[in-house]
């Protein structure tokens, strides 16, 4: 099974969203600029949304590309599309392409809102929108290039301009997210890197920033799905374990093809030694996946096999991890991230079963993907030695 340190890489994840600022752009108060009268661009925006969060990648690629055509010179479509990138190289940090992807647009959107403001000054949304570019740069430092300095700078730079959009209008509670994670994360620094968050003014309060937190997710028009995604990441930090287990239920069942949920899930419940909850859960999501053949649903089905899968191997009943990293293989996706990791833990399954011949084909396997978090490695070790020696 590959060796995570659950609670460490959730936390790495949590810290990225926390920061993130991206959810100051969800929302359509009155303002001259023309772009948040046209019914046109809510519609794609209130059809990408979704798309997004259920990494329907190529349908939520579409809809940004349709609103970055109908409005080029507005920051909106590259931002969200860069956003899309994100969650692919959450899951795939090793893929420089995303990364060159990411760059190129979010350096255009922070382009193309600077130019818009410089026309329109008190345009709040191009402000919020400026603020989400620095945002999503923040959450792919922290969580894809792990550059921990530049996050809490870019975070800086966000916060200057959510501020700036919030004192235009104070009732305009998606920017409450923006607000509310700097002052929460700012606040709740590990002592190792808050020395040097003062240093550079960063200074935040954790209680304001839970509770600028709960009203965007109570009153932000468009917010509210981020804003449940930034508390989940606040309860984790917070040990609030009751809290955080019902948000991630409420969010696999609004997204149940976002597979990086099932992998938070998945990592709670075996850090927490509740397998068999995990194992209802997931066997609650599988329901609500589509039946249809899309790719997301079949990428949704495999990562969830491969994640229930990890629950029942934790619980050390290595029948039904089997099962369940086989049926993870038929639903046959082109993912080599999963593969690498599924065939990884099948090898693990299979030499605790006893079936050391099948275990080696399978660790053959992980060899022909890339290397993901070691596996590699870990692999070659296993073909020598087998996995528990």
């Amino acid at each position: 099974m590959p060796e995570y340190n659950k609670a460490h890489k959730l936390h790495i994840a949590a810290l990225s969203l926390f920061l993130s600022l991206l959810s100051a752009t969800l929302s359509f108060p009155q303002t001259t600029s023309y772009f948040y009268k046209d019914a046109r661009a809510d519609a794609i925006i209130r059809r990408g949304l979704p798309l997004s969060y259920n990494l329907e990648y190529t349908a939520a690629g579409k809809a940004w590309d349709e609103l970055i055509q109908l409005y080029p010179d507005h920051p909106a479509g590259y931002v969200y599309k860069a956003a899309l990138i994100w969650w692919q190289a959450v899951e795939d940090r090793q893929n420089n392409h995303l990364e060159i992807q990411f760059d190129s647009l979010t350096k255009t959107a922070l382009e193309k809102g600077m130019a818009w403001i410089q026309k329109n000054p008190r345009d709040k949304l191009a402000l919020a929108y400026i603020a989400s570019a620095y945002g999503n740069r923040t959450r792919f430092d922290a969580t894809v290039t792990r550059s921990y300095y530049s996050a809490l700078r870019n975070g800086q730079k966000g916060h200057k301009y959510v501020r700036m959009a919030y004192d235009l209008d104070n009732d305009f509670y998606d920017t409450y997210i923006g607000l509310g994670s700097y002052n929460y994360f700012t606040g709740a620094l590990p002592a190792v890197i808050k020395p040097f968050a003062w240093l550079l003014g960063a200074r935040g309060n954790k209680e304001e920033g839970i509770r600028q937190l709960l009203l965007a997710s109570e009153k932000g028009e468009y917010a509210q799905t981020e804003a449940k995604v930034v508390l989940l990441s606040v309860y984790f930090s917070e040990k609030l374990w009751d809290e955080y287990e019902a948000m991630l239920q409420v969010l696999m069942k609004d997204y149940p093809q976002n597979h990086v949920f099932y992998m938070w899930a998945s990592n709670y419940f075996i850090m927490t030694q509740r397998w068999d909850k995990g194992i209802a859960v997931f066997k609650n999501v599988e329901k609500l996946i589509p039946s249809d053949h899309n790719a997301s649903a079949v990428g949704a089905q495999a990562w969830l096999n491969y994640n229930l899968g990890r629950n029942y191997f934790a619980k050390q009943d290595y029948t039904n991890a089997l099962d369940c990293l086989i049926r993870a293989e038929r639903a046959d996706s082109k993912n080599p991230v999963l593969l690498a990791q599924l065939y990884l833990l099948k090898g693990n399954a299979l030499d605790m079963a006893g079936r050391r011949g099948e275990a080696l084909t399978a660790y053959q396997k992980v060899l022909e993907y890339p290397d993901i978090e070691d596996s590699h490695s870990k692999s070659r070790r296993y073909l020598k030695s087998g996995f528990g020696q």
